[in-house]
């Protein structure tokens, strides 16, 4: 579900960023927030909620209830959990980005996006549980509150923004598609050290290491996955590459979550150097 969540989240921000540009109006103070941004910003949210109950409602999962409840901590070893923290992440991060279009400070704007991206996966949880094929997971909701969380914390604590959640991701072969591939994603742990020693300006602002999980030899349908990977590997911090512009302001969060191949070494099952993971 990872994939097609962070389609959403890119529709959304799209339109909401481009609606929530503050309208021209001589009355309202400039460093106001703008009435109609803010609303456009929730307004597509909302319509992306319908578009998704509507969509629900028309394929094979169609929403026929009862509502079913169940915790599945383990689901795909613990790789469906870390896909619901980075895309509701993300997805805060996105709408963070369109209330500050809007005219929000920082710490607000962060706030306002972590807590329409909640509520947004809160919906799509719920809907979850009216489905014929899945069930309300309060575990999926708590891993949503932690991505969104996260994102309202870096705003406010200066040091998280050395530390990023990433998705990389490469097909496994499986009959599954990108959505629901757990065999062919891998969540990452990242860390840039010239962020957190800013002192040390011998350190580049763009090399960063990450340690990352993934599930592999298997599938959910198969009945598990047989080997969990665990790897340490460099990473690339786009925020340090100098570059600058409300175009790369725009789309640096999004590149933010995304593990490009580096070098590293892969801990578990047995370990070897890998030249690109």
């Amino acid at each position: 579900m990872l994939l097609r969540r962070l389609l959403l989240l890119l529709l959304a921000s799209a339109a909401s960023a481009a609606l929530a540009q503050p309208p021209a109006d001589s009355l309202r103070q400039p460093d106001a927030p703008s009435v109609w941004g803010t609303a456009a910003v929730g307004g597509t949210a909302v319509a992306l909620g319908a578009l998704e109950t509507r969509r629900r409602s028309q394929d094979d999962r169609r929403l026929v209830g009862p509502f079913d409840v169940e915790v599945e901590w383990a689901y795909a070893s613990g790789a469906d959990k870390l896909g619901h923290i980075i895309s509701t992440g993300a997805q805060a991060e996105g709408y963070a980005t369109a209330y500050r279009l809007a005219g929000h400070s920082r710490e607000a704007a962060a706030t306002w996006g972590a807590a329409t991206a909640f509520a947004w996966m809160l919906h799509y949880e719920v809907l979850d549980g009216l489905g014929r094929r899945e069930v309300f997971d309060p575990s999926d909701l708590a891993a949503n509150a932690v991505g969104a969380g996260l994102v309202a914390a870096r705003a406010r604590v200066p040091e998280l923004e050395a530390v990023r959640l990433k998705i990389s991701y490469w097909p496994s072969g499986d009959a599954c598609d990108a959505t629901c591939d757990y065999a062919g994603q891998t969540a990452w742990l990242a860390v840039a050290p010239s962020g957190l020693a800013p002192e040390a300006d011998w350190l580049p602002p763009w090399l960063g290491v990450a340690v990352g999980y993934g599930v592999r030899e298997g599938s959910v349908s198969a009945g598990g996955f047989d080997e969990r990977h665990v790897t340490l590997a460099l990473d690339l911090e786009p925020g340090g590459l100098g570059l600058s512009g409300p175009a790369w302001d725009a789309v640096l969060p999004f590149l933010r979550r995304i593990h490009l191949p580096a070098p590293g070494l892969r801990l578990t099952p047995r370990p070897r150097l890998v030249l690109a993971y």
